[in-house]
């Protein structure tokens, strides 16, 4: 009896010690830290600007521990967070806006940060504002609040609240701390991420100082330029040509502009006084031969529309056009950046008041004149066969 009790507390002890490998070992970490992921949203028109090739830099600030500010020097380094774009990232991630939103999310910041307490950590976040012409950086600004807890033998980020402090025109907000989530692989517009820096990109360019002979110059093509030339052999070099155009703002500007700036160029390369015109108001300019429209600055993306109104007695027609690096014939066009830049050549021949150009008239004659010799021709051959 004593033999069979002893070989059951054998058998428990044995049964104890291999279900004990099966116990949960309470040292081994529940979760892995929770990520934290910047959302980067890049704003540009619908057509005519290149994305620019720039890394954008975000920096956290320690602000306190457990509530207090006095240990802000002691939190945990967090280093530098950066999102690159270059040229190729051409993609609208969020076709229900105008324009175009360029949409990315930056690796997990805290993928290197080591903490060696628990306790809540927080910090101040903002992006670095960098040197790209006619780039709007956010100047949001974020409190982001990392809650430590010791699991297993590390200590985890196991929660991140995140509060906006000031929007992205830097104004303040007073908003609660929210959960953090970062955005869902299957959302291009990473939607669920409200921890989001938002750049605009309204680049504008032309021709400040237009210089050259008659001919419409490279850096007359940065914005926009129309030149008129009359084609007779003797051109009227003091008749005027009225031209009347429209503007139209790019489709998903974030530009508060208004109004653009032209020279009108005589001849010679001397531009005038500087002009301006509001976006999308129609407006009439007057070209004599050899004159030219150069735009000096203008938001790229916008549409150009133009037509010649008042021509005299001439007849004019697009000789060609250029808009966005892409030639044509057309009398509208979006400006934009590529190279070929965006330009007219317009031409007028002078017509007769029944509309016979004046360059033809020569060759008109030369007709009449043979068909009167063919007539006569044909007449004296008549009689001579009556006579006959």
């Amino acid at each position: 009896m004593k033999s069979f009790k002893n070989k059951i507390v054998a058998s428990v002890l044995a049964f104890t010690l291999v279900g004990g490998a099966f116990v949960i070992n309470p040292n081994v970490a529940e979760a892995a830290s929770k990520p934290l992921n910047i959302k980067k949203v890049l704003n540009l028109p619908a057509e005519g600007v290149t994305t620019p090739a720039e890394i954008f830099t975000f920096t956290f600030t320690g602000h306190s521990i457990d509530g207090d500010t006095t240990k802000a020097a002691n939190l945990p380094k967090v280093s530098d967070v950066t999102i690159a774009y270059t040229a190729d990232d051409k993609d609208d991630k969020d076709t229900k806006k105008d324009g175009k939103q360029l949409i990315k999310e930056s690796a997990d910041a805290l993928a290197n940060v080591k903490f060696t307490a628990a306790g809540q950590y927080t910090y101040t976040v903002v992006e670095t504002k960098g040197n790209t012409k006619d780039m709007t950086y956010s100047q949001a600004e974020y409190l982001v609040s990392l809650f430590v807890k010791k699991v297993g033998e590390k200590y985890e980020v196991t929660d991140i609240q995140i509060k906006q402090t000031k929007n992205d025109k830097g104004e303040d907000v007073t908003q609660k701390k929210t959960g953090y989530q970062p955005g869902d692989e299957d959302d291009t517009t990473k939607d669920k991420n409200k921890f989001a820096f938002v750049n605009n990109y309204d680049k504008k360019d032309g021709n400040d100082n237009p210089t050259g002979g008659p001919e419409i110059q490279g850096a007359d093509k940065k914005g926009f330029a129309l030149r008129k030339t009359i084609t007779d052999s003797t051109p009227d070099t003091n008749a005027e040509f009225t031209f009347n155009l429209t503007v139209a703002k790019p489709v998903g500007s974030n530009s508060d502009a208004t109004e653009f700036k032209y020279f009108v160029v005589d001849g010679n390369g001397t531009a005038g006084t500087e002009q301006s015109e509001k976006y999308g108001q129609a407006f009439d300019v007057v070209l004599k031969h050899y004159q030219r429209i150069v735009f000096k600055e203008v938001l790229l993306g916008s549409k150009i529309t133009f037509d010649e109104t008042v021509a005299g007695a001439y007849t004019g027609s697009v000789k060609s056009s250029t808009f966005n690096g892409t030639a044509g014939t057309g009398k509208e066009g979006i400006i934009g950046d590529q190279a070929g830049g965006n330009f007219v050549e317009y031409e007028n021949k002078t017509q007769t008041a029944t509309g016979l150009l004046v360059d033809n008239l020569p060759f008109i004659a030369l007709v009449a004149v043979a068909g009167a010799g063919i007539a006569f021709f044909v007449k004296n051959r008549k009689e001579e066969e009556a006579l006959a």
